[in-house]
């Protein structure tokens, strides 16, 4: 699936992509974002100069992707003409088919440092630890690859979603508007849909790194991994390559770690082992969690 040529941004959305390719990274996003993870994925993003981007299919909200996709079939087929139906059910039925093949990859961020919520679900319980990224040096990782950076989008009205009238027409008349084929628009539909999430989560503040799986990126690789008994696939991300061929210092990259609240995890040796992988400006930048998460 060629990522590249995806445009699928609401306006709100084209604004913040404007405002990036302008350099304003901070303003939009903050100076630095919050990655919370495991001290196993730890290990692999520092000293693998690996990261890896989950398969937005199997994440924690039941209904990652798929929520958008159904609101915009239910709307849509609400406001149709009968005779068109069926138009509907096809093209739906084969959207959700198409989803279950190519979906988007995903790795998550915040604007919260240290937050309790965030601790206990992504950072293995809060044993784990949160990474502290320079957010103008991640932008500049990726500005020319396939992977977009955006917000997460938690409250909207489907109806005055760009795409909404977009697909009405194209059902009611078989007039495409803005894309050059069906399979442009279902490539828009899906890689919309993951930047989108049920409102309960909206307290998350996320950002997302996204894109589809690009088989002639040399920079990417699928890994299979067994994961509380299932095995699931990951987009694996060689960062030392991103970083070399954009000029940017994996030591710059990081700005600070925080060690979990319920982490056992000595900060002297994590401190050694920063230094021992090769970033020793981190290993100065090592902090225990505030929080009072027991």
């Amino acid at each position: 699936m060629d990522f590249s040529r995806y445009d699928g941004f609401s306006p709100s959305e084209n604004e913040n992509r404007m405002a990036m390719d302008q350099g304003d990274y901070a303003e939009n996003y903050g100076p630095t974002v919050f990655h919370y993870t495991s001290i196993d994925s730890l290990h692999k993003i520092l000293e693998g100069k690996e990261l890896s981007l989950n398969n937005t299919r199997t994440m924690n909200d039941a209904k990652e992707v798929r929520s958008f996709i159904e609101n915009l079939e239910k709307a849509v087929s609400d406001d149709l003409p009968p005779e068109h139906l069926s138009e509907s059910a096809a093209f739906f039925a084969s959207l959700y088919n198409q989803l279950e093949q190519a979906y988007p990859f995903a790795s998550c961020f915040s604007s919260l440092e240290d937050d309790a919520s965030l601790w206990e679900r992504y950072a293995d319980n809060a044993r784990g630890v949160c990474l502290a990224f320079n957010t103008e040096a991640l932008y500049r990782m990726f500005r020319k690859t396939s992977f977009k950076f955006n917000n997460i989008y938690y409250q909207y009205n489907i109806r005055n979603h760009f795409l909404y009238p977009i697909v009405k027409e194209y059902l009611e008349t078989g007039k495409l508007t803005g894309y050059a084929s069906r399979e442009q628009l279902a490539e828009t539909i899906i890689a919309v849909s993951a930047l989108r999430k049920h409102a309960s989560f909206q307290s998350e503040r996320e950002f997302r790194l996204t894109s589809f799986y690009v088989p002639e990126a040399t920079y990417t690789r699928i890994e299979f991994k067994v994961v509380n008994g299932v095995i699931r696939k990951y987009l694996n991300i060689n960062l030392a390559q991103l970083a070399a061929d954009n000029g940017v210092s994996l030591d710059d990259l990081y700005q600070r770690i925080i060690i979990g609240p319920a982490s056992s995890q000595n900060r002297r040796i994590l401190q050694e082992y920063l230094q021992y992988a090769g970033y020793p400006t981190l290993a100065a930048n090592v902090y225990k969690s505030d929080c009072p998460l027991r």
